[in-house]
């Protein structure tokens, strides 16, 4: 599974992609609080590639 993140830094508003292994994309809108990058910090998550996000975003991988 693959789980990638999109936030606006203004807003806090965003996108979270779930892609589980056979491909399927599962799209949630967000809302995230003032202390997102620190979760996302101790969660282990990585800065992604822009480029990766939309494909799977436009179902396209």
């Amino acid at each position: 599974m693959l789980i990638l993140v999109q936030v606006d830094p203004v807003n806090l508003n965003g996108v979270e992609l779930i892609i589980s292994q056979d491909g399927q994309v599962i799209r949630t809108d967000r809302e995230f609080d003032p202390d997102i990058y620190q979760d996302l910090e101790v969660d282990e998550f990585e800065p992604g590639n822009p480029l990766e996000f939309n494909l799977y975003l436009k179902n396209l991988v």
